[in-house]
């Protein structure tokens, strides 16, 4: 029989039909839900893949990316399971102001394994050379010396060395308890104009100790000659008011060190808004 006008072939009319067949609902979900587990099977492959804290080898370079920067220094991913510190006193062999003149989030970097500790799930790290690090005697870090086993000569110049400036004046590091702190006016002889024009980070100075306060965690500096108070006189050196209040101000402003746990909730709080 001839095939009436206007009706498609056999073939065309199936592939007409198997177009208007809506699709099987339950087998469309149950290939959406096997790409959606071999999706989340990759992501546990990759996490498989980075490096236990076990397999981090002190002291070896890897190659990382900062995450995050702070003000105390950045976090550095180098494929571990967690993220890496890096100190901004890490960042350079020189002293570094701000961690943003030397990185930024998205950097790639080199960094090397100064410590890991896996029961606080940290990484320690540098960016420093290991010749500057000896050279500083900064690459293990030193109990500080108790109070009770300080004692000081206020007669006596002891080395020290300077850590960090201020526009009142400097804090030095003399092997005490905590560092000490030279007032501007306590730098010289002369009238010193400004903490500059006497010393930089890093130097090497004389000081004499004037004075300690373990209540307040101070001890008071001076580089002027030492001069025998007169009798029933006060002893001046530590200054007046004014030097009161700039030595507050200058300690304001040192770098407060976090504990692991504010750092661990920093680092988290940064994961959540990324």
């Amino acid at each position: 029989m001839a095939q009436e006008e206007g009706e498609g072939s056999p073939e065309e009319s199936a592939a007409e039909v198997s177009q208007e067949v809506p699709s099987d609902p339950v087998a469309d979900a149950s290939e959406e839900s096997n790409v959606e587990v071999a999706e989340e099977g990759d992501v546990k492959k990759t996490a498989r893949r980075r490096m236990q804290l076990a397999d981090i080898v002190v002291n070896e370079e890897y190659e990382g990316t900062v995450k995050t920067i702070t003000s105390y220094g950045a976090f550095v991913d180098i494929g571990s399971v967690t993220d890496g510190l890096l100190h901004v006193s890490q960042l350079a062999d020189r002293f570094v102001e701000s961690v943003a003149d030397i990185v930024n989030q998205g950097d790639k970097i080199k960094v090397r394994v100064l410590s890991v500790d896996p029961k606080k799930r940290e990484i320690s790290l540098t960016m420093r050379s290991e010749k500057k690090e000896q050279e500083s005697g900064r690459k293990e870090k030193k109990e500080k010396m108790p109070w009770a086993d300080f004692s000081f000569d206020p007669e006596v110049f002891v080395p020290g060395k300077v850590v960090s400036t201020t526009e009142y004046g400097a804090f030095i590091n003399v092997g005490g308890p905590t560092d000490g702190m030279v007032h501007i006016s306590e730098m010289s002889d002369e009238r010193t104009e400004k903490v500059s024009d006497a010393m930089k980070v890093g130097d090497e100075v004389s000081v004499r100790i004037t004075g300690v306060d373990p209540g307040r965690n101070r001890i008071s500096l001076s580089m002027k000659t030492y001069t025998k108070p007169a009798e029933g006189q006060a002893n001046q050196e530590q200054g007046s008011s004014s030097y009161e209040e700039d030595l507050k101000v200058a300690e304001e402003a040192q770098p407060k060190f976090k504990t692991s746990f504010e750092l661990a909730f920093e680092r988290a709080y940064a994961r959540q808004k990324q």
